[in-house]
């Protein structure tokens, strides 16, 4: 029998105690946003389809929820995807640092309300937020800023409001931005012209004033550029002559 103090037992059990470790921080991790996803549903007034979220079940199974495994051998929640689930509240309860593995998240056409919380900018790995569809009031928050690696963002149909923030060209990864059917006002921000990776575009049926800013003939990628039903004027910039790629336009039911 091999004695405990040998070298090669030793080594065993410290692989085996380095594993157990490894395995324990994986679930407390997988835990710790399981419990943050709990604690929203709590908070929520209609908890819609997620009669799968319980404390019997591991999260990776929830509706809604796909999981990853990083290379540290851990299982984490990368998607968040509960479009049409039929939820009613806000996003306060939701703990966002918790859910910092976060690539994508989904809340469409549900009736979340309120503000966007300014904390979201904690799911610093994300790089599709798509909220369209809800009763979501208020402006954009600035910490979204952070959000650099966002390739797509949709806001379409609620009820934000305030300016279109130029600090949205910090995004410079973006590929599809959708901002239409709310209540944004004042002029299309020059700086928009800098997404220079932006395939479509939306900002059609809001309350945007001005005229349309040369700089956005730099999006030579756009495919779609929709901007109807606003109360945008002048001319058109000759500069658009540059969006060689267009293949739609809508410009209907403007001062132009």
């Amino acid at each position: 029998m091999e004695s405990v103090s040998s070298p090669k037992f030793l080594s065993t059990l410290l692989l085996f105690l380095i594993l157990s470790f490894l395995l324990a921080l994986a679930s407390a991790s997988l835990a710790s946003q399981g419990r943050a996803l709990l604690q929203w549903k709590a908070s929520l007034q209609s908890q819609g389809s997620l009669e799968s979220w319980n404390l019997d079940t591991n999260p990776c199974n929830w509706t809604g929820i796909t999981c990853n495994i990083t290379r540290q051998g851990r299982h984490v929640i990368r998607e968040v995807n509960l479009a049409h689930m039929g939820l009613a509240g806000t996003l306060n309860g939701l703990n966002f640092s918790a859910l910092s593995s976060l690539t994508s998240l989904n809340l469409t056409f549900n009736e979340l309300h309120g503000s966007i919380p300014p904390t979201i900018s904690a799911l610093s790995k994300l790089t599709s937020l798509d909220l369209c569809t809800n009763n979501f009031i208020g402006t954009i928050p600035l910490q979204i800023s952070s959000l650099t690696k966002l390739n797509s963002f949709n806001l379409s149909d609620n009820q934000i409001s305030g300016s279109i923030p130029p600090w949205l060209s910090n995004m410079t990864r973006l590929n599809f931005l959708y901002l239409s059917q709310n209540n944004f006002s004042g002029t299309i921000p020059k700086e928009l012209g800098r997404l220079e990776s932006l395939l479509e575009l939306t900002i059609s049926t809001n309350h945007i004033t001005g005229s349309i800013p040369p700089p956005l003939g730099n999006l030579t990628r756009l495919q779609l550029l929709y901007c109807s039903n606003n109360g945008i004027s002048g001319s058109i910039p000759p500069e658009l002559g540059n969006l060689v790629n267009l293949v739609y336009l809508d410009m209907g039911n403007n001062s132009l």
